[in-house]
């Protein structure tokens, strides 16, 4: 999935074509100012340009001050309100920055992109078109975006530039003259002839602004680290800090540490105490020197202790920290209590490309401009053993890797060679590496314009919104890449192999990513947003190419392009707080509905409560959905109840269809809910509406009265179940119990006496606890015989725990009639099966066989199941009872106990 999206700003090379005209006009330097792009060119111009898509010239510093020749290096202190150049020329210019309060507003460049939660933005050339969230969406992704939209910023101080006069090195004056075009204010120019040799590098003191004495750093192919100091009073004074190591390529400056690159390697100045701290020797080349200016050095402070260095094919970040002595740290001290300090790599690895720039991108990655060498012509479709013997070449790598590679070009590719023809080329990549493996997970060929005429690395020139301190820009630390843009893969490919949007496409159902506990440790920091994106911007001599990290609505849009609703999903999940509300919303809603569309009716309802959250108008919404759908049943089991609490319709509309079509299914759905609506029943206010979860579920009364009535017409089981539980959380538990002695009627009415004895206890498993809660003793003291049916072990214990209210001769007496009434069963039934054995035999025989059937009965009955329970309560008596039961009024009970004993 890519992660950049680029713009190729045609305006901008224009402005800079039609103000030098010539071959002259390549660019040859970069830099990025809060308020405009600096731009150096071959003939010693500086341009300022406007970042918006129109490219208009703000500014121009004039190329007779490096006398027409290339610029190599331009810096700008943190108020953003001085520049500094140099050139092949050997002179050192430095100029003041006024911007008008009139382009305080649109004409300012994203530091670290827009901070507003939406779109990208519009107008210019180049124009994207708005992120409609639909499957359907068809614009290309990997096009150059739209223009950056601009961002707040502080107005800089209107004030004049330095005026008078400078000082060369041998004391000659040479006065400078201001200009004014456009918005910005060009003060005039102080000149410092340094050198008779290039200068390939110039850094300005971070704090030139607010210092009385101010000073920049310059180096080049004389090999002379030089600092020029100028007060407000006195004139130049050059100071001489290192030399001998062969010519300066590179020099950072930060707080008072000087970081500088020769031949030899890089090292690192305190210049305000005169410390040398380090030495890192220069990477090893193969095949050559790596010495000069074709194999430059890149270094950026990344903050006042640490140093990311880039240079040839290697990556390295240097730490300063307090020397050791022991093993203990801070053990040795300079002059006046100083501590001395250190320089300790604690990262180190090795690219696949010749370094051009490096910049820090997030918390864990670094991006680094490279220059690549390419197989032309090479055809896409190749097999992996063959990708891998191509990579294995010194710095290769097809064309057509990275998303970069489906960008369009301003003019038309090279033709494709035939294969006996095709040849290594040198191309721009930009790169996203993890910070300490340097694993690639990101890789885009830029394709710029003329790039066939570079000759080496210092063609490409790289730049980073991380370079304004000015702007206060609290730096990578703060910025970490949105969750769901993974790190897990080489190259970040538009769908290619192992993308998370290919993962989508090969699964039946939208493909969905791993649950927040099987994340990746690093999604434990939480991103603040896209406040601190970095912007980078990528220069070839013939052109200039912007790069903006996508934001989350950029990503969905990509990843819906691919078909990967469910990835786009994910992404809107994770980062849900960078979305407005009704984006995702609708983003949620075509995803509800494709799953539908496609019949996964239980996927879609189990996706609901965390796509539609706490949004009551959304659950109504697709409640009525499944409903018409005849899928309401798939849906109920996820309906919230309190938050969010919904239209008292809504439930009674769940109800009334599972009543009509799902008996079962409502009577789960009451029980369900029953919790709810006993909090919140008739008797609580009806304060807070909707929302306020105040209000009861649905009216108990009506719901009841459409269920007795259908009860009315046909008992049914199920029914009946909820006919009582209804009358239970209405407080009418006598009609409760009355509608339990009516179901179990209608169990034994329809056969089903033989069921389970687990299923029959729990299903009338409430009836004992509202006896004894509800003091219904009364109502089911006639009916001993039917607890004791229901359940055995429940029944004996209310007996015995409440002998008082179940006395023992009504128990006695129910249990008897019921055997009185099963033996008169039993002797008719013998009768009738004698009858129609023999209807045949004598009418004389027939007395003798009705005293023969009574007998056997008689003698019969004491193993029936009356008298099994009749012996059964009153061993209940004897063994839970002894002191009670042992009394002379249970006498007659004792021999009948006895009687039963002995059957």
């Amino acid at each position: 999935m890519p992660i950049l999206k680029y713009h190729r700003m045609k305006a901008h090379v224009q402005a800079i074509k039609q103000a030098t005209p010539g071959s002259e006009n390549q660019i040859s330097a970069l830099c990025m100012h809060p308020r405009c792009l600096i731009v150096g060119t071959l003939a010693g111009n500086l341009h300022l340009l406007d970042y918006q898509g129109s490219g208009q010239e703000l500014g121009r510093i004039r190329a007779d001050a490096h006398k027409g020749q290339r610029i190599r290096c331009i810096s700008i202190d943190d108020s953003g309100e001085f520049v500094v150049s140099c050139s092949d020329a050997g002179t050192v210019v430095i100029v003041s920055l006024t911007f008008l309060t009139s382009s305080s507003l649109g004409t300012t460049f994203p530091a670290a992109g827009s901070a507003s939660r939406g779109g990208g933005g519009g107008g210019g050339e180049g124009g994207v078109a708005s992120s409609n969230f639909s499957a359907s969406s068809s614009s290309s992704s990997s096009s150059f975006s739209s223009n950056p939209s601009p961002p707040t910023a502080s107005t800089a101080d209107a004030r004049g530039g330095n005026s008078g006069s400078t000082f060369t090195s041998s004391g000659t004056a040479i006065t400078g003259r201001s200009s004014s075009s456009g918005n910005v204010v060009v003060g005039s120019e102080q000149i410092f002839c340094v050198s008779q040799e290039p200068l390939y590098a110039v850094h300005l003191d971070p704090g030139y602004r607010r210092k009385t004495e101010k000073g920049f750093v310059c180096g080049g192919q004389e090999g002379k680290l030089i600092l020029t100091r100028k007060g407000f009073f006195s004139g130049s004074k050059e100071e001489c800090l290192h030399e001998g190591e062969g010519a300066i390529t590179a020099i950072a400056w930060r707080g008072g540490l000087v970081a500088w690159a020769n031949e030899e390697g890089v090292k690192i100045l305190d210049i305000e105490n005169d410390e040398r701290i380090s030495f890192v020797e220069r990477p090893e080349v193969e095949g050559g020197s790596g010495g000069g200016e074709e194999l430059r050095c890149s270094l950026v402070w990344e903050s006042e202790t640490v140093l990311l260095i880039g240079w040839f094919d290697t990556f390295i970040v240097l730490q300063v920290k307090p020397r050791v002595e022991g093993g203990r740290e801070g053990g040795l001290e300079g002059g006046a209590g100083r501590m001395l300090r250190m320089g300790e790599i604690v990262v180190r690895w090795k690219a696949d490309c010749v370094i051009c720039g490096v910049f820090p991108f997030d918390v864990d990655s670094v991006a680094i401009l490279g220059y690549v060498g390419l197989v032309e012509g090479e055809d896409d479709d190749e097999d992996e053993a063959e990708n891998e013997e191509e990579d294995s070449m010194p710095f290769g790598r097809r064309i057509g890797d990275g998303a970069g590679a489906s960008l369009p070009r301003a003019s038309p590719p090279p033709p494709v060679l035939p294969k006996s023809e095709k040849k290594v080329i040198c191309r721009a990549e930009l790169q996203l590496r993890t910070r300490k493996e340097g694993r690639i997970f990101s890789a885009e060929i830029l394709p710029f314009d003329g790039e066939e005429r570079v000759r080496d690395s210092t063609g490409f020139c790289l730049a980073s919104s991380f370079a304004l301190t000015c702007r206060k820009v609290p730096g990578p630390g703060v910025w970490r890449l949105p969750r769901g843009m993974g790190r897990g893969r080489e190259g970040g490919t538009l769908g290619g192999k192992g993308s998370s949007v290919e993962a989508g496409q090969a699964q039946q159902e939208p493909h969905l990513a791993p649950p927040p506990s099987s994340r990746s440790s690093s999604s434990s920091i939480v991103d603040t947003g896209e406040s601190f994106m970095p912007v980078m911007l990528m220069a070839a001599p013939e052109d200039l190419i912007v790069a903006r990290v996508r934001n989350v609505e950029d990503w969905i849009l990509f990843v819906l392009q691919h078909g990967a609703l469910g990835a786009a999903i994910e992404l809107a999940l994770l980062n849900r707080h960078l979305l407005t509300q009704q984006r995702f919303h609708a983003l949620a809603t075509s995803y509800l509905e494709q799953l539908l569309a496609r019949g996964a009716f239980e996927r879609a309802a189990a996706e609901c409560p965390r796509l539609l959250g706490e949004e009551a108008a959304l659950w109504e919404r697709w409640i009525y959905s499944f409903a018409s759908r005849g899928k309401l049943s798939v849906l109920a089991p996820f309906i919230p109840l309190q938050t969010p609490r919904l239209n008292q319709t809504t439930y009674e509309m769940v109800l009334m269809h599972f009543l009509d079509n799902d008996k079962r299914s409502f009577l789960e759905i009451i029980k369900k809910w029953g919790g709810q609506q006993l909090k919140f029943g008739d008797g609580a206010g009806r304060e807070g509406g909707r929302g306020g979860g105040k209000e009861k579920l649905y009216d108990l009364q009506e719901v009841s009265t459409r269920v007795g009535a259908m009860v009315g017409s046909a008992p049914d089981e199920t029914l009946l179940q909820a006919q009582a539980y209804l009358f239970e959380l209405q407080g009418k538990h006598a009609a409760a119990l009355g509608v339990y002695w009516e179901l179990f009627q209608v169990v034994q009415a329809g056969g089903k006496e033989g069921r389970r004895e687990e299923e029959r206890k729990r299903l009338f498993a409430p009836v004992f606890g509202m006896i004894e809660g509800h003091d219904l003793f009364e109502a089911a003291a006639a009916r001993v015989l039917t607890l004791v049916q229901m359940d055995r072990g429940q029944a004996g214990g209310l007996l015995v725990r409440h002998v008082d209210r179940f006395p023992v001769e009504s128990v006695v007496r129910q249990l008897q009639q019921q055997q009185q009434q099963e033996d008169q069963q039993q002797e008719d039934g013998q009768i009738r099966r004698q009858h129609d054995s023999s209807a045949p035999a004598a009418t004389a025989s027939a007395a003798s066989t009705v005293s023969t059937v009574r007998g056997r009965a008689a003698s019969s009955s004491s193993s029936s199941s009356s008298s099994s329970l009749l012996l059964w309560y009153l061993d209940l008596l004897f063994r839970r009872l002894p002191d009670q039961y042992n009394h002379p009024d249970y006498s007659r009970y004792h021999l009948l106990q006895v009687e039963l004993y002995g059957t």
